[in-house]
């Protein structure tokens, strides 16, 4: 069955005509849902060294997140590399082991497979700044690239 192209835009309804695009809906959603959950707030709180302060386990960057200038200021006299910036811009929770492996995609996952590795234990993850989730991504990607040329040169 080929789709026609209509020239408009994907809508919300599409999503259930195609099931990858199903899947992918909801894989996003669990992962939205996650942030809501106990685990994610044990491991946010491994990072979270008080008065609005968190350190990254990766680089050791200290964030202050708080709102008061003069908080910040003075926590600045004592180290001078704390930076500053809201929280949801600076940190990002990252799951430690990724939730699709190197050597595999989402279409050829099951949302069985998949439900249980977006939703992992709190040792499976990590609250880091926004640069080393940044640099453990594109590691992740090359990673998944190499895997999938791999895969292909194997199968000629």
């Amino acid at each position: 069955m080929t789709k026609k192209k209509t020239g408009r835009k994907t809508t919300k309804r599409d999503v259930f005509e195609d099931p990858q695009k199903l899947k992918g809906r909801i894989l996003s959603l669990m992962r939205a849902d996650f942030k809501k959950s106990p685990m994610y707030s044990e491991a946010k709180a491994r990072s979270f060294e008080g008065k609005a302060v968190y350190k990254c386990p990766n680089c050791g960057t200290r964030i202050y997140t708080g709102a008061s200038d003069k908080n910040y200021e003075k926590m600045l006299l004592e180290d001078p590399k704390l930076k500053r910036g809201k929280e949801s811009k600076m940190l990002n929770l990252d799951h430690i082991e990724s939730i699709v492996p190197y050597n595999r995609s989402t279409k050829e996952m099951t949302l069985d497979e998949l439900a249980p590795r977006v939703y992992c234990n709190e040792n499976n993850m990590q609250y880091i700044c926004r640069e080393c989730h940044s640099e453990k991504t594109s590691i992740e990607a090359t990673l998944r690239k190499e895997a999938r040329a791999k895969k292909k040169k194997d199968k000629k």
